[in-house]
């Protein structure tokens, strides 16, 4: 689905429509010590987990530039599957992993779909890692705000 038709329909829906629910295979003991983190912080664990995901995006992006993107596109059209996933890439295992429920804008999905597409990477797969990537950036922020408080 391109960018404008979801403008199209995001700009006429009602708010609830704005959103969509997406659930996020994580492993279960980092979902366990990240439940513990967001009931600890006073955060239900669906906004903590859209918080870090985006935040993660963040990350991602600041990372990358366009020449790298460019060569990333150019790589997959000479491999002859831009688009495609040539195999399943992420298998989760059916003991040690759980599902994380999150509801997240869809103007926001449809760039996840996007840049998907264009890492031929599944969506769960980009999510998993722009939620790695701000948990990781918000317990470095977390560490320091305490180190500086300390001293």
């Amino acid at each position: 689905m391109g960018i404008d038709r979801v403008l199209a329909q995001v700009s006429t829906a009602s708010p609830r429509a704005k959103y969509r629910r997406v659930n996020i295979y994580v492993r279960s003991r980092l979902a366990l010590a990240f439940r513990k983190a967001a009931v600890r912080e006073g955060f239900r664990v669906g906004d903590l987990a859209r918080m870090l995901i985006m935040a993660g995006m963040v990350v991602r992006l600041l990372s990358l530039n366009q020449e790298r993107l460019d060569h990333i596109r150019e790589l997959n059209q000479m491999a002859g599957h831009e688009g495609k996933r040539p195999y399943s890439i992420f298998r989760a295992p059916h003991r040690g992993s759980v599902w994380i429920a999150v509801w997240l804008p869809v103007l926001f999905l449809a760039f996840v779909d996007q840049y998907a597409k264009l890492r031929s990477e599944s969506r769960n797969v980009v999510l998993h890692s722009f939620f790695q990537l701000g948990l990781l950036a918000y317990l470095r922020g977390k560490t320091r705000f305490l180190k500086a408080l300390a001293t």
